[in-house]
């Protein structure tokens, strides 16, 4: 099955409350995986714009968008346990140690690309320092996200993520993307 096939079934066929969990969080894995390499990267490797699109167009808004047989007020619960809970705690208090993991996950993916097509493996900046300097990144993204699925937001969920991503990135860590 295709991409576009997958995400149309995301945005189509409704899901039973378990099977939108398990959405949910590789989700927001994916999500978090592209950020992490956006935290190590930067734009070094001129992907940051497809990242940072790919976290709201492919990782984000098929989750706000796809139907679930559950009650507003559970996908709201559901999507802010996924995208923040499980991973960093309700307080950011897991955040160094889970965006380590990530930051593994990417180094690993990165370099596992590079050899696949024969290219140099590219530098990445220290994880430690990487993870500190994102901060601010990642907890914007995420409480942005609880904003939009409780109803407190009512932008246009694409410009909102895209604009809160990249203007913490700019500030962050001085990208401009």
């Amino acid at each position: 099955m295709g991409l576009n096939d997958e995400r149309g079934l995301l945005i189509e066929m409704p899901y039973e409350r378990g099977d939108y969990i398990c959405v949910v969080d590789q989700h927001a894995r994916d999500a978090y995986m592209h950020l992490a390499k956006l935290l190590l990267y930067k734009d070094t490797t001129h992907d940051a714009d497809a990242w940072i699109n790919d976290i709201v167009n492919k990782f984000t808004l098929p989750v706000l968008t796809a139907k679930a047989f559950v009650s507003t007020e559970a996908r709201a619960r559901i999507i802010y346990k996924g995208y923040i809970v499980n991973f960093f705690g309700s307080q950011f208090e897991d955040y160094d140690e889970q965006m380590e993991n990530f930051c593994h996950s990417a180094i690993w993916d990165m370099e596992a690309k590079a050899k696949k097509e024969g290219a140099i493996i590219p530098k990445h900046d220290d994880i430690e320092k990487s993870i500190s300097s994102g901060k601010n990144i990642i907890m914007a993204y995420a409480q942005e996200i609880a904003k939009i699925t409780n109803g407190t937001k009512h932008a246009p969920t694409n410009t909102t993520l895209q604009t809160t991503i990249r203007t913490e990135a700019k500030q962050s860590l001085d990208i401009d993307v």
